[in-house]
């Protein structure tokens, strides 16, 4: 035991001089260029799928802000029994005009057109979508599909579709019925 003792705790001064030269050595060029080449190629494989999520996320929430837009106009025409109107402003950076506040359609590059119907909307008393604000007659064109595409030109689409006279609505990947 005693002997272990002397071993480790008690060196010579030349072994303690060694251990500190070694310590303080660092990295050579060669073993930095290594694995700073090892860490591009990392990112380079990942970049696509990391920009692919993030488009997914905002063509999301995109799609969630005119669903719930669309979902609070007809609440809200359902709740004071008088037609509310959303009004869709088209093309990149949309907007949604809902109960008179204007709303910005999801963040950055997004895109969004009217497929089918008006780029006015207005729901009836019954929550469903009608001809006009002075006219209660059921809209005749049904479905009503909104795409939104992330990025703006030639991305990923989704719809929201307004489907039937009592004001179903339902997002719709691209190349599903009602998302063309």
């Amino acid at each position: 035991m005693k002997c272990f003792l002397q071993q480790s705790f008690w060196r010579s001064p030349s072994a303690q001089g060694k251990l500190a030269r070694s310590a303080a050595a660092g990295y050579t060029l060669t073993e930095v260029i290594v694995v700073v080449v090892m860490i591009s190629v990392l990112a380079a494989i990942a970049a696509p799928s990391w920009v692919a999520l993030l488009n997914r996320q905002r063509l999301n929430n995109a799609t969630n802000d005119v669903l719930q837009a669309l979902r609070q106009a007809q609440d809200e025409a359902i709740r004071t029994r008088y037609p509310k109107q959303v009004i869709l402003n088209q093309g990149t950076n949309p907007t949604i005009e809902v109960l008179g506040e204007v709303r910005r359609v999801g963040q950055g590059n997004v895109g969004m057109t009217v497929t089918s119907g008006g780029t006015t909307i207005t729901f009836g008393a019954t929550g469903g979508p009608i001809a006009g604000p002075q006219d209660v007659t059921p809209a005749t064109n049904l479905p009503i599909s909104i795409a939104v595409t992330v990025p703006a030109t030639g991305g990923v689409r989704r719809c929201v579709v307004i489907e039937t006279l009592l004001g179903a609505m339902r997002t719709v990947d691209q190349g599903e019925n009602g998302c063309s």
